[in-house]
């Protein structure tokens, strides 16, 4: 009955389903043709109205359905979607969780905020920066330790004779720390 009810409900229409008891009010959004009749609901939710919750009905297995308000526009058979690529959405998001690592890896969490400053000044300026616990590490060349101060910066071991990078980050550590005591009231 559901089925037969279905199949003359077009997308944008207003329904009613009852599945286990359970009603759910909604837009429908796709409707399958075939053997089993497949109907996609857009509906609310009733603890938060600015939130949409999308579900997919088996109309067989339905314990009522109603049509509430009928549309005048077609139906978009589920048929005609495009096909889902699987993989592909599995490596945007492998992608995206690289990406969020690779920008933890750019701060620390127990860092304090001044450092966090002077990473990210450092990072705008193009000189790349990671965190090794609370250090700030510029380029795999200098370390800038605990409390980030200008004279905090120092060259690691295997690159010594780089006095005068070693001396453009100290400057531009003493910048933001200018900046941030002008800022301080």
């Amino acid at each position: 009955m559901a089925q037969s009810a279905a199949s003359e409900c077009p997308m944008g229409s207003k329904v009613k389903i009852v599945l286990r008891g359970k009603e759910t009010c909604g837009e429908v959004s796709s409707c399958s043709s075939g053997r089993d009749k497949w109907m996609v609901v857009r509906s609310t939710l009733e603890s938060n109205p600015n939130q949409t919750q999308v579900s997919a009905f088996n109309l067989s297995t339905v314990d009522s359905f109603e049509v509430v308000e009928r549309s005048s526009r077609s139906a978009v058979p589920v048929s005609s979607l495009p096909r889902v690529n699987i993989s592909k959405l599995n490596t945007r998001a492998h992608q995206a969780v690289q990406q969020k690592l690779a920008e933890g890896r750019r701060t620390s969490g127990g860092s304090a905020r001044f450092g966090q400053l002077v990473c990210d000044k450092l990072n705008v300026s193009g000189f790349n920066c990671t965190w090794q616990k609370t250090d700030i590490v510029v380029l795999d060349t200098v370390r800038i330790r605990l409390p980030y101060a200008a004279g905090d910066a120092a060259l690691e071991p295997s690159y010594q004779s780089r006095t005068e990078f070693l001396e453009r980050i100290r400057k531009i550590v003493a910048d933001v720390g200018d900046s941030e005591s002008s800022a301080t009231p």
